[in-house]
């Protein structure tokens, strides 16, 4: 019995030969270009969420930069009694140290640090919208003379930011 095989070709014409080239390149250069778009998009709402909503618990501070003593450090220090090495046992190394050379010889000692407190509108538990925040900047300059404290002075400023990414002085 003779048996008959036809074979038909079929061709694409010349855009759809590329098709399986050009579709999947484009997809490339698309997700590319869209990427650093949606990147900054995304970056812009963090920041925003985090100027106007603070998680964590109300009663807690932010974490400080610096050196910020508390004022419980503080009144332990007794000037005509605390000694350096007192000092520096309650309140670790120092910051900045100014030695001045004299008849009496005389040290000042430099604690610098800054702290972001968030001003709450309203809280639910950990959760709260944020107003506006505060920069605290903390500065204590203690002055030593023949290895005792003799002055104490603490300064404390307030900057108000209207977002905590703001720049810091």
């Amino acid at each position: 019995m003779p048996q008959t095989l036809t074979v038909q070709f079929g061709y694409f014409s010349d855009t759809q030969s590329w098709a399986p080239i050009l579709i999947p390149f484009a997809f490339f250069v698309l997700g590319n270009l869209a990427a650093p778009i949606f990147r900054v998009m995304a970056e812009r709402t963090a920041r925003a969420v985090r100027a106007r909503v603070h998680v964590g618990r109300p009663d807690r501070p932010q974490p400080d930069s610096g050196t910020v003593l508390p004022s419980e450090v503080l009144e332990r220090i007794k000037p005509g009694e605390t000694t350096y090495e007192d000092l520096l046992r309650l309140c670790g190394p120092s910051d900045e140290e100014q030695e001045r050379r004299g008849a009496p010889a005389a040290r000042t000692v430099f604690y610098r640090g800054h702290r972001m407190v968030p001003q709450r509108a309203r809280t639910w538990g950990w959760v709260s919208t944020v107003h506006h925040w505060d920069m605290e900047h903390y500065e204590v300059e203690i002055t030593v003379e023949s290895n005792v404290v003799r002055d104490v002075q603490a300064r404390v400023r307030r900057t108000r930011l209207a977002h905590p990414d703001a720049e810091r002085s």
